[in-house]
């Protein structure tokens, strides 16, 4: 085991951290020592509880116990008045698992547990392993140490990274809770204690006290500091404590709590692709709510482990399974597409691949080679055709780094203009490419249906142009068009009908090409579909360049020639 605090103030420590939270078990606020030592030694000795766990139960914060304690440090503090006649004297055994935290907050204060077993696993934001480690941990420094190393074995980038943590308790730890609180209730109530505190808040929880631990040996591993929210490169740990071997009393009075949860309309569907658990296991909290629910005697009932039952002693200590992944970075800016063969994310169709590649598939080759990320993914303020053109200032675009093994997407060496113009090959172009927040993905989305783009295209009537075409066209402004779905993607779109306004049009014959063709240039409300509002769709767009002209007209050739937004995301 590591080592421990330093002996000769762990008694000074106790009392100081008792003497102001005692109170916490009286209504009347008159505790005194005698009660607490009453209520600890009680906890020590039938519990089987730990020196954490017993401060706990009698008011002190979960989180102010990270200082180890031993049970002897705990009896040294019990036996150091004259008011402790007739307590009977602790087991001096320091070996015992305690029963509430299966001896997960019994580490580095001196007992002789075995080293505790701990699988440390890389996931997906999906939820999807990609590996794990085995590993045994006695202490909460080698927790921080083993997980770190298993990391930058991985590859990872861990130095300075700041993270989340989220603790994840066995069914079994809030039913023993439960109970051990109407056990000291029962004990203790012609005293007058009460341990209200204990069912009303997680302050003194097991899992906050853990949390607490736990959080301050990864933040020393990683030199750096937990955070409450998501933030863009920091790592997402979650601390799945797991339970060891109980007897099958317990696991049936498990069962019976959960069905009655599951009756009682609190279940909850198991998430598509989750993996198949049992209730108690997937829904742990909703069972451990219905539990608490119950009154003493019902819950006696269904639970009747308590700390005087042969099956509260617990012969081996738990396990933890610590998962990892890291949130995502972003990267956001402009693209620019000259090729009239790629599509804006890869377009695959009864398993054929449609163009040769695609605007994200690009520029991912050019950011993603050494942030070496899980997944990738692009939002884009709108999407062009597979053949349609992208110039002008080009499209604002968003892109999603998600687990990728450093904090932040090397630019510098991605956008080195001689590696860059390989990859891009003329196809794509990028500019004021800079490193963002999440914060970029809002702007893009709020500012999607506002923009107005401008666009030219090559234009085909079924009779030649005269100069009353161009004159009514350029005429045209504020223009409403009705589009129902267009025919081409009903497939894959909801059927309806949009409106959409042409704020400006011009028209321009094109030399060399003859009478009947033309460019177009238009100004247009966000979503407005372009071809369609050309040809007509067989009627289903009106009106319509061609039902403007009276004739037949086709498109031969688009150009998306500016996206006009207001799009300034946060550079970091």
């Amino acid at each position: 085991m590591e080592e421990r605090g330093d002996e000769g103030s762990a008694a000074d420590h106790i009392d100081a951290i008792v003497s102001r939270r005692r109170a916490r078990i009286t209504s009347h606020g008159g505790c005194d020592r005698i009660h607490v030592k009453r209520v600890v030694r009680a906890l020590l000795n039938q519990a089987r509880a730990c020196p954490r766990c017993c401060l706990r139960l009698v008011g002190c914060p979960a989180d102010r116990l990270a200082k180890p304690i031993s049970a002897a440090d705990l009896e040294r503090w019990c036996s150091d008045d004259d008011d402790d006649a007739g307590i009977v004297a602790v087991d001096p055994r320091d070996d015992k698992v305690c029963g509430l935290c299966f001896g997960l907050l019994q580490l580095d204060s001196g007992v002789s547990l075995p080293e505790l077993n701990l699988v440390v696993e890389r996931q997906t934001k999906k939820k999807k392993s990609l590996g794990e480690r085995e590993m045994r941990f006695g202490g909460y420094q080698s927790l921080g140490t083993g997980v770190t190393s298993a990391m930058v074995d991985e590859g990872f980038f861990v130095e300075g990274a700041n993270f989340t943590l989220h603790v994840h308790l066995p069914l079994a730890v809030a039913l023993r809770e439960i109970s051990c609180v109407h056990w000291l209730e029962h004990t203790f109530g012609t005293d007058g204690l009460s341990f209200n505190h204990v069912a009303q808040t997680d302050y003194y929880g097991v899992k906050r006290a853990l949390k607490a631990l736990v959080s301050g040996t990864m933040a020393a591993a990683l030199n750096s500091r937990p955070v409450k929210e998501e933030e863009a490169g920091a790592f997402e740990f979650e601390f799945h404590m797991q339970a060891p071997e109980l007897s099958s009393r317990e696991a049936e009075a498990h069962a019976l709590l959960s069905e009655r949860a599951r009756g009682d309309g609190k279940s909850r569907k198991r998430k598509r692709g989750g993996p198949k658990q049992e209730f108690s296991e997937r829904c742990p909290q909703i069972v451990a709510k219905a539990a608490a629910a119950l009154g003493p005697r019902d819950f006696k009932e269904a639970f009747p482990i308590d700390p005087q039952a042969s099956e509260w002693r617990v012969a081996a200590p738990g396990s933890a399974l610590v998962r990892y992944s890291r949130y995502p970075v972003y990267v956001c800016g402009r693209y620019l597409k000259f090729s009239r063969a790629l599509s804006q994310t890869a377009w695959v169709v009864d398993q054929e691949r449609i163009g040769e590649s695609s605007v994200e598939e690009v520029i991912v080759a050019a950011l993603g080679e050494d942030a070496r990320a899980d997944e990738w993914k692009m939002v884009a303020a709108g999407r062009e055709d597979l053949d349609v053109r992208m110039l002008g200032t080009g499209r604002p675009f968003v892109v999603e780094a998600r687990n990728c093994v450093r904090g932040r997407v090397p630019l510098r060496d991605a956008l080195e203009p001689e590696r860059l113009g390989v990859i891009l090959a003329g196809r794509v172009g990028l500019r004021d490419v800079h490193a963002t927040t999440k914060k970029a993905l809002d702007i893009l989305r709020e500012g999607a249906e506002e923009k107005e783009k401008t666009y030219d295209a090559l234009v085909w009537l079924s009779r030649p142009f005269t100069d009353a075409d161009v004159d009514k066209i350029c005429r045209t402004r504020d223009l409403v068009t009705r589009q129902n779905t267009p025919l081409r993607v009903v497939h894959r779109r909801t059927a309806m009908v949009r409106e959409r306004t042409i704020f400006e049009m011009k028209l321009r014959r094109c030399e060399g090409r003859g009478p009947h063709f033309a460019m177009l240039e238009l100004r247009t409300q966000a979503g407005t579909y372009i071809k369609e509002f050309v040809h007509g769709d067989m009627g289903r767009t009106s009106p319509s360049v061609a039902s403007l002209l009276g004739c037949d007209a086709d498109i031969l050739e688009l150009d998306v020639m500016g996206v006009e937004m207001d799009f300034k995301p946060p550079v970091c």
